[in-house]
């Protein structure tokens, strides 16, 4: 938002119903109407987290904000109102970001769902991983406690590719134990995030920077002489550089652990 200059944060002090009245901050005190032709405010923390309507009136004299539909708001809810684009805009823009670049970007995972079976010598790879890298034995079964010093040794498995992809035991290098659990560690694309709590391992300046060109993008418009006269087609131009230019610094893209193995091709 504040790379666009695209609005404010806020608190409401005072609902009622369709209307606010904003705790004073320099950054709302702007003129009756400023914010008539805003596209949007919305509530991004507190009880009504997730509500988002159209300004329609500013007064400045009591700091009220009216806005439609109407609906009733709480003490404390923290607001942002934006001029140019909607929230699910920017959630739209942060999600291409990232799946553009799923497949350089990827995140470590562990799991311990597995539980071997004697005799048996094959075992789905665990969901979403593309990578396996080691796996680690129960040191006692259901003892949840696996060995850090000594993985499995690699040698001893490797990946059958297919739907499902399958970690395979070499017969006569490796015997599963019945009823052991494998703690197996590997890597899955980033992902499209849900929630305030979701972990992405991607760089976040990134992240801006291509949302940032993305959403410039999609304001361009005019043909001709009025092409473009806002200047949209440049800023997306230049925030597309940026992020070019943290895709090419080191430590943008994972790099394999030592021993990796593709899950899919």
């Amino acid at each position: 938002m504040r790379l666009l200059n695209d609005g404010f944060l806020g608190t409401v002090s005072s609902p009622g119903s369709g209307t606010l009245v904003c705790e004073a901050r320099a950054e709302w005190d702007r003129p009756d109407d400023f914010f008539n032709n805003f596209v949007e405010v919305y509530v991004y923390s507190g009880t009504n987290s997730g509500v988002s309507a159209n300004p329609t009136d500013w007064t400045y004299s009591s700091h009220t904000l009216t806005f439609s539909p109407a609906s009733t708001l709480s003490t404390d809810d923290l607001i942002e109102i934006h001029e140019k684009f909607y929230v699910s805009q920017y959630n739209e823009s942060i999600d291409a970001a990232i799946e553009g670049v799923t497949g350089m970007c990827l995140q470590k995972s562990v799991d311990t769902s597995i539980t071997m079976a004697a005799d048996t010598y094959e075992y789905d790879v665990p969901s979403g991983m593309i990578y396996v890298y080691r796996i680690d034995q129960e040191e006692e079964a259901d003892s949840d406690v696996f060995n850090d010093q000594f993985p499995i040794d690699a040698r001893d498995w490797d990946i059958l590719q297919g739907s499902p992809a399958k970690i395979r035991f070499i017969k006569n290098l490796f015997e599963p134990p019945d009823g052991y659990d494998l703690r197996v560690w590997g890597l899955t694309r980033s992902t499209k995030l849900i929630s305030d709590t979701d972990i992405c391992s991607i760089n976040p300046n990134y992240i801006a920077y291509e949302a940032a060109s993305l959403l410039h993008s999609s304001l361009i418009q005019g043909t001709g002489a009025t092409y473009d006269e806002h200047g949209h087609a440049s800023l997306a131009a230049y925030w597309h550089k940026r992020a070019l230019e943290v895709m090419g610094s080191a430590g943008f893209m994972t790099d394999l652990p030592q021993g990796s193995k593709e899950v899919e091709r």
